[in-house]
């Protein structure tokens, strides 16, 4: 665990209004929506493969499905694992509850992340995420 106060400051990337950041998981770099209203962090299909590929997760990993209401009012059935570790900046987090999108999906920073840190911000002037543990 963390010992005293430690802050991070993350750039974020706006496109259409959407702050994106890069984040690795394992060994596998991805850019992926800051969302804090997504209950859980978010990967495709295809970054499952990678990440299966890359030994980062394997069949221990995996949790029951679950149901998630999306943001049009539907509920959708996701298959969900423990991510082993997220790294953001120099904060590396370890075992973060995360479901896999259908096809294609978005990569989504949620709540399961966010909820690992003392206090997170974001600073809009600047595009910055403000972490601390």
């Amino acid at each position: 665990m963390f010992q005293g106060l430690i802050t991070v400051a993350k750039k974020l990337y706006k496109q259409d209004n959407v702050y994106y950041i890069w984040v690795t998981i394992g060994t596998v770099k991805r850019k992926f929506v800051l969302d804090s209203g997504a209950s859980d962090v978010l990967i495709s299909e295809e970054s499952e493969k990678d990440l299966i590929n890359s030994g980062i997760i394997k069949k221990t990993n995996y949790l029951e499905p679950a149901l998630y209401k999306l943001a049009d009012g539907s509920i959708i059935q996701c298959r969900r694992l423990i991510l082993p570790t997220i790294q953001i900046g120099n904060f590396i987090v370890k075992n973060v509850k995360a479901s896999i999108g259908v096809g294609n999906a978005s990569l989504l920073i949620g709540k399961s992340l966010l909820d690992k840190f003392k206090k997170w911000t974001i600073d809009n002037e600047s595009q910055i995420l403000n972490l601390e543990k």
